[in-house]
């Protein structure tokens, strides 16, 4: 056994210390659930009973502070959780509970995302790809979101690629590709490539008349 002898506020945590040296980092919760208290003793087993309820509410409040700002699919809210959390099973826990309950949905995250790459930054295919690939998202459901809006808007990325074309031109002050020498033809393929349009959706716009 060994008794607690002082508890002290740590930001929004507590500070409990043991008369062995020992101190421990509780959330508030956690201390009135066990009703911590100066002076209670505790064993070893309710210390590591009380130690691991305060990382899975630590996990908790973790995910839910990063859902807040923004929404995550579950392969990077797995990969934030474990820079924090030590215990594998926790970690489940809480992503289990977090898709239960809807708060994580990579279908829904994956479809957001890809329209705001395509429809908002106006981004070329291997762009889009590259961000979704780094967001967690899987090749095959990648290429299933594609795949639609090729159905529909077959010509959805050349129309983007003259988008940004013309801001470049605009930039430049020309009005059009045949206006260009070859340095500045150069210049525009690198900043279309740069934008994420593969090189067949490039070279067809620099010949555009």
């Amino acid at each position: 056994m060994c008794r607690i002898i002082n508890i002290r506020k740590r930001g929004k945590n507590r500070q409990v210390i043991l008369e062995d040296g020992r101190v421990f980092l509780l959330p508030p919760l956690v201390c009135v659930k066990y009703n911590l208290s100066p002076h209670k003793r505790l064993s070893q087993e309710m210390l590591d009973k009380i130690c691991r309820e305060a990382d899975r509410e630590k996990a908790f409040q973790y995910a839910f502070f990063l859902l807040s700002r923004r929404d995550y699919s579950q392969k990077a809210m797995e990969q934030k959780l474990r820079r924090r959390v030590n215990n594998s099973q926790i970690i489940d826990e809480v992503i289990s509970f977090l898709l239960e309950k809807n708060y994580l949905n990579d279908e829904r995250l994956l479809q957001s995302l890809f329209e705001y790459y395509l429809q908002e930054r106006k981004s070329g295919r291997l762009y889009i790809t590259l961000k979704l690939r780094e967001k967690g998202f899987s090749q095959e459901d990648i290429e299933k979101c594609f795949h639609r809006w090729d159905t529909e808007y077959p010509r959805w990325e050349e129309e983007n690629c003259r988008y940004w074309g013309a801001k470049w031109l605009g930039k430049k002050g020309c009005h059009s590709v045949e206006e260009l020498d070859m340095r500045k033809r150069h210049g525009l393929y690198g900043y279309l490539m740069n934008k994420g349009f593969s090189s067949p959706v490039v070279a067809e716009y620099l010949q555009e008349k």
